[in-house]
């Protein structure tokens, strides 16, 4: 079992494919906090389908990416609800048994006032959180803030270079962090024998 959890945030990007090819080459199972409008263009569907048949699970991660401290609760419930049907969807069409849900907010800006009502309407569609069973997202105990093109590979390893057993290292699924930062990030988790 591997140690650490890889997450990559806000795909399938038009690079998706050249992302799972490196993972799957590595054997580095991940999971993928996908956007519902990136799992509706069919090339990325595909990609998606491969990566679900390869092992990999398939998050959601809304369907527009919006800041959800600043959303009402009935956007919020679109946004969730609309990317849940497509990933199930999506699932059937792998034909594989969805093993579980997984949901990460954009940003990881849990919702404010409305943060209650959206646990609640997680638990009700039967998402998990796979570390702790009082809240039903999922959240990254390090970031690597591959997000930032200025991110080098140098800064991103000092911000996960603490990393231990159980942590959940959240990246990106972009060009930058593909061509950059996975394969140092990769390479240093490797070196700790963490994944």
């Amino acid at each position: 079992m591997k140690k650490v959890l890889l997450t990559f945030d806000d795909g399938p990007s038009e690079h998706f494919d050249k992302l799972l090819s490196y993972l799957i080459k590595n054997n580095y199972k991940s999971i993928f906090f996908c956007l519902g409008k990136n799992l509706e263009i069919p090339k990325r569907r595909k990609q998606v389908i491969k990566a679900i048949k390869k092992g990999f699970l398939i998050g959601n991660h809304s369907y527009s990416h919006p800041n959800f401290n600043i959303l009402s609760f009935k956007k919020a419930k679109e946004e969730i609800i609309k990317t849940d049907k497509i990933i199930e969807k999506i699932y059937q069409e792998a034909k594989v048994k969805r093993p579980i849900k997984l949901f990460r907010f954009p940003y990881l800006r849990r919702g404010l006032l409305n943060y209650f009502r959206i646990q609640k309407l997680l638990k009700k569609l039967d998402y998990k959180n796979i570390i702790t069973s009082w809240r039903y997202d999922v959240g990254c105990s390090l970031s690597t803030k591959d997000w930032d093109k200025k991110t080098t590979s140098e800064f991103a390893i000092k911000r996960i270079q603490n990393v231990k057993w159980g942590d959940i290292v959240g990246l990106h699924d972009q060009d930058h962090s593909r061509k950059n930062l996975l394969v140092p990030i990769c390479g240093f988790l490797h070196s700790k024998n963490l994944i």
